[in-house]
């Protein structure tokens, strides 16, 4: 197996040529763990002996005669220094200019990916693979062919930047290297973000860095990856194989590379080795296609593109550009870079005067705000503002900082709850008389994670006739990496329960089975569903119908010695004529946005006329177990009042979607873990008898 060990290299930003700007450090804590030898002192050696790489060690002592290093270190004990070898599993990083990275071209890897973080949100999260933009420098170049790289220039004042590489062998990354503890080898660094494996053929775009001052030229990379196992040939009808646009977040194009280069009209072509990609490398000075200087502040999308006739899916980049000439800095500060969905994230939007006067701040009433956007511009969320309702004037120090503290509970201005897994953009706007560049940040957002492992119940339908058998089928997956074995006391591995919604067991399977008594397993693989089949007639543990219209809880079980959730699902016995059923997922994790649907069907022989007087004709509450109200949706609902009426024919549903965020009426989080019943009501009085489902939260 390919290792690839690293050491980061740090770049250290300054207020002034005077300071250390554009220095360059090795990162102490996370060296590759070496014996160091030490440099053999001048008259250790006979005066004429050679020593090309002037490292202080003769040629025919020297394990690496062509490149300097005093130290020897040898990772892999074959004769050869680690500064040389290109097979010890070892990538050694360095910044010769803070505009180029450039690393060992390990052998063994066909790629590597270039990670660009800030020391500071390493120090205070551990994450070394930071979001896209964080802090204007937070970087990353995936798939790249080799070195150099783009080191994405000096950082700002104050601000220390490090950067890793990996290799790719094949779709597979490897290591970021390990931390050095006391002395010795500490754990793998974790890859939070990792780069994206490419699917199959694809056209990516990077630039040096996200943000951008007055007049920088933007250094433009765009990649031709091949993320097969095959060679491919890419044809083109000219002698230029690559290009690039520049556009507004309205996706108006302001800059064409191809309007600006004279290309050969000669068929040419491409082939790329299996998972290798070719760089096509570009710079553009900020101007749009008449040669005027594009406006800043602004965000802006560069899409890079292969005329080629295999037509190939390119990603692009998103860059902001910042004015010139303003004594503030805006910054936002998130206090984590990592989210699981439904968890609350704490944002401060802060102003400094980075200037060497004083200088001042209008208000007219209003201070601050922030915005949620995805990394083409597109705005999701955009917060109340920081109002103190008068206008104020503040006089700034330099050096001093003005902070707004918010929080954001992941709800879109839609209502919705923020999608995962997806990277946003929070952009902090300071609203001043006074132009004030706008500050981002970027966090990431995951899904909840799944429980290692999962039960779920599955019917042949999504409802019953009275009487009519039911086909269950209760399925257990190993979510987990590896082989997990469950253990069990007899040859019945599986149940289920039949429920009502206050809770109560109607008919339970184990008390109609005879199971033998001896010890059984079930080994599942990683990723692998095992489904166990049951057959019920709508009868009770006594051989009694259940009544009839209602709905009823199935609620499969593993009989192992491990514990294991339940999993569950809610079905309706209905008899003919109009009828409610609510359709929504039945486990969710704290925090996670639930989406009911109710649904209303027409299962008569006649057309129907649903009508409301209130503007809305469905709602829904969120009730305990025992039929405690918890949450009334028609109390919180805008329906704006008025008639309003829905036509249904024969067999026809029209269903209402709704979104619920684990709240109750006073606006708190409910108590988890817990089950909760879903009723979905239609507000047409005497219509249809309500619709019930049951979920759970844990």
């Amino acid at each position: 197996m390919i290792r690839s060990h690293h050491v980061p290299v740090i770049l250290r930003g300054g207020r002034n040529a005077g300071l250390v700007a554009g220095a360059l450090l090795l990162f102490a804590l996370a060296v590759v763990p070496a014996v160091l030898l030490a440099a053999p002192s001048a008259d250790a050696f006979e005066p004429a002996a050679p020593d090309a790489d002037g490292d202080g060690v003769p040629d025919n002592r020297d394990n690496c005669p062509a490149v300097p290093n005093p130290d020897q270190n040898d990772l892999d004990g074959d004769g050869e220094g680690d500064a040389c070898d290109l097979d010890d599993g070892l990538i050694l990083v360095s910044v010769p200019d803070p505009s180029r990275i450039v690393w060992q071209p390990e052998a063994g890897f066909e790629s590597f990916n270039l990670y660009t973080g800030l020391i500071d949100v390493l120090r205070s999260t551990g994450v070394y693979t930071q979001p896209y933009g964080l802090g204007g420098m937070a970087n990353r170049l995936c798939s790249w062919p080799g070195p150099p790289g783009y080191a994405g220039g000096t950082p700002p004042p104050d601000t220390i930047v490090f950067y890793l590489v990996s290799g790719n062998a094949g779709l597979v990354e490897g290591s970021l290297g390990r931390v050095r503890l006391g002395g010795g080898p500490g754990p793998e660094r974790p890859n939070h973000n990792p780069c994206p494996r490419p699917a199959g053929v694809e056209v990516a775009t990077h630039t040096d860095r996200p943000v951008y001052g007055p007049a920088e030229p933007v250094q433009v990379g765009v990649l031709a990856i091949n993320g097969t196992a095959a060679p491919v040939t890419l044809n083109f009808t000219s002698t230029c194989q690559a290009f690039f646009s520049v556009e507004s977040r309205t996706r108006r194009t302001l800059y064409d590379h191809e309007l600006h280069i004279g290309c050969g009209d000669a068929l040419t072509e491409l082939t790329l080795g299996p998972y290798r990609s070719h760089l096509y490398p570009f710079t553009w000075n900020q101007v749009d296609d008449a040669g005027r200087p594009v406006p800043a502040p602004d965000d802006l999308i560069v899409r890079g593109r292969l005329p080629d006739w295999e037509f190939l899916p390119a990603r692009p980049a998103a860059i902001a550009l910042l004015p010139g000439g303003s004594p503030f800095a805006t910054t936002v500060r998130t206090d984590r870079t990592e989210y699981v969905l439904g968890d609350e994230v704490k944002i401060e939007v802060a102003v400094t005067n980075i200037g060497a006067e004083p200088a001042a701040l209008t208000f007219g009433g209003c201070e601050a705000h922030f915005r949620v956007e995805d990394t083409s511009g597109g705005i999701w969320f955009t917060s109340p503002s920081i109002c103190p309702g008068v206008p104020t004037r503040r006089i700034v120090q330099p050096g001093e900082t003005i902070a707004w503290p918010f929080a954001w509970d992941m709800i879109l201005d839609s209502g919705r709850q923020a999608f995962a897994p997806l990277t946003y953009i929070i952009r902090g706007v300071v609203e001043s008389v006074e132009e004030v560049p706008d500050g981002r940040t970027s966090i990431t957002i995951r899904p909840p994670p799944k429980p290692p492992i999962e039960v779920d119940v599955v019917t042949d339908r999504i409802w019953y006739a009275p009487g009519q058998p039911a086909s269950i089928e209760v399925g257990v997956r190993n979510n987990t990496a590896a082989p997990v074995t469950l253990n069990f006391p007899s040859g019945c591995q599986a149940f289920f329960d039949v429920e009502e919604m206050s809770g109560r067991v109607l008919y339970a399977y184990w008390r109609h089975v005879g199971c033998p008594a001896v010890l059984t397993d079930l080994t599942l693989q990683p990723g692998q569903r095992h489904a166990f089949f049951f057959n019920w007639n709508q009868v009770d543990d006594a051989g009694n119908s259940l009544p009839v219209p209602d709905d009823y809880v199935i609620r499969g079980y593993l009989d192992s010695f491990e514990e294991v959730p339940d999993g569950f699902t809610t079905r309706p016995v209905i008899v003919p004529g109009t009828w409610v059923q609510v359709v929504t997922k039945p486990i969710h994790a704290p925090g996670e946005q639930v989406r009911p649907f109710v649904d209303v069907r027409n299962g008569g022989t006649s057309t129907i006329i649903l009508r409301s007087d209130t503007g809305c004709l469905a709602s829904f509450t969120v009730e305990e177990r025992s039929g405690a109200i918890l949450y009334d949706h028609a109390r919180h609902a805008d329906c704006g009042g008025g008639p309003v009426e829905v036509r249904l024919d024969p067999g026809q549903v029209k269903r209402f979607p709704f979104f619920w965020n684990q709240v109750d009426d006073l606006g708190e989080r409910v108590p988890f873990p817990a089950e909760y019943v879903i009723r979905g009501v239609i507000l047409d009085p005497g219509a249809a008898r309500d619709g019930r489902a049951l979920i759970a939260i844990r």
